[in-house]
């Protein structure tokens, strides 16, 4: 049965040149960008050199204002389309479409950027096929998803490093849940997990280190990418170690990571649940059969997803963090409503039947839950 094949999926997922002082790092980048006529600068925080037109549309992209922020950017790449800040701007172009779900155009926007920083701006490259991956993974193509982060993996030099130890292989992880390859998948969240783990070692402040709680929404972060009927498994399979990852980024409670993290999660839970409650219609066939069969499958679906939810609410009693998130206590409120709206599902009787015995033992299920 293709839902024990998943809760065996679930299972194992669960398991598994020389230069001299900072300030001259900090110039180089720029400095030899400069030369070739492009700033290598992917950064949202941009120095006071950075055009101020440039720079507040930035600013807008930060708050998620992606409408303001995208005509900005397009107000700067029409008056200055020949900057050494024009490659940049369009990189943080793409990612303003990217906000707005704009999901194929930011695509294009980001091969673009990739074509033109080749060999110029590897930092603007990297980030560009990085987030060409998200896009990707929206539009329903694992294959292409994959192609991009493993490519990315050969400019990961160029890559920020908490997205280099962290992000990149639990997106990776995600990528070969999806396409159902298990031990690919186990492999890379382990990489992403010790990753973490080392950067955590090497903060040596008492304080929550300025990367963490976006590193663990990116890590976790999945597109709902209008699941079907058909497709419900392929969505669900990567929700099993990446909702743990959101679920930190909101017990963190560090804005606007934990609210992204609990609206990305909230959000899948609820794109799941809608396919479960609006089963496709099959109009061949004998009607009170082919209505039978489809609770069959409701079922089914809905206890897939009782299991994910279950280890969600699992992790979460974990940890005392969780009480004082405002974002956490939506997750676990969400958490709650939907295991009550999956249990009334499972207490529903058979169609066409009176309180048979399966219907009876099914109810006597959800008291025991």
């Amino acid at each position: 049965m293709p839902g024990l094949k998943l809760k065996t999926a679930i299972s194992i997922l669960l398991a598994a040149g020389v230069v001299t002082g900072c300030t001259s790092v900090k110039k180089s980048a720029v400095t030899v960008g400069r030369s070739l006529g492009v700033i290598d600068d992917p950064r949202p925080k941009l120095p006071e050199e950075a055009p101020k037109k440039f720079r507040e549309s930035i600013v807008l992209l930060e708050e998620m204002k992606y409408e303001q922020a995208l005509a900005g950017l397009e107000t700067f790449l029409r008056d200055e389309p020949t900057s050494p800040w024009t490659q940049s701007a369009a990189y943080h172009h793409g990612r303003a479409l990217e906000g707005l779900e704009r999901w194929a155009e930011a695509a294009d926007q980001f091969r673009q950027v990739i074509r033109a920083t080749e060999k110029v701006a590897p930092k603007l490259q990297a980030m560009s096929l990085y987030h060409l991956s998200f896009c990707h993974e929206a539009l329903a193509d694992d294959q292409q998803t994959l192609a991009n982060l493993h490519d990315l993996i050969k400019r990961s030099s160029s890559l920020p490093r908490e997205i280099r130890s962290a992000e990149l292989p639990a997106r990776l992880a995600g990528a070969y849940a999806r396409v159902g390859n298990f031990d690919k998948a186990v492999e890379y969240y382990k990489q992403a997990e010790s990753g973490v783990g080392r950067l955590k070692t090497e903060n040596k402040a008492k304080t929550i280190p300025e990367w963490l709680p976006r590193t663990l929404f990116y890590m976790g972060t999945v597109s709902a990418r209008n699941v079907s009927w058909a497709d419900f498994e392929t969505a669900l399979r990567p929700l099993a170690r990446s909702q743990v990852y959101l679920l930190q980024a909101a017990e963190l409670g560090v804005q606007p990571w934990a609210e992204r993290a609990e609206k990305n999660l909230v959000g899948l839970y609820a794109s799941l649940w809608n396919v479960i409650e609006n089963p496709p219609d099959d109009p061949s066939g004998e009607p009170l059969l082919k209505k039978r069969e489809t609770q069959h499958q409701q079922w089914e679906r809905a206890e897939l997803l009782l299991e994910t939810l279950k280890e969600l609410k699992a992790r979460s009693l974990k940890t005392e963090v969780a009480q004082g998130s405002e974002d956490s206590k939506q997750i676990l409120g969400f958490s709650d409503d939907l295991e009550k709206k999956i249990q009334q599902l499972f207490a529903q009787r058979l169609a066409g039947e009176g309180p048979t015995e399966e219907s009876l033992r099914r109810k006597a299920s959800v008291r025991g839950r």
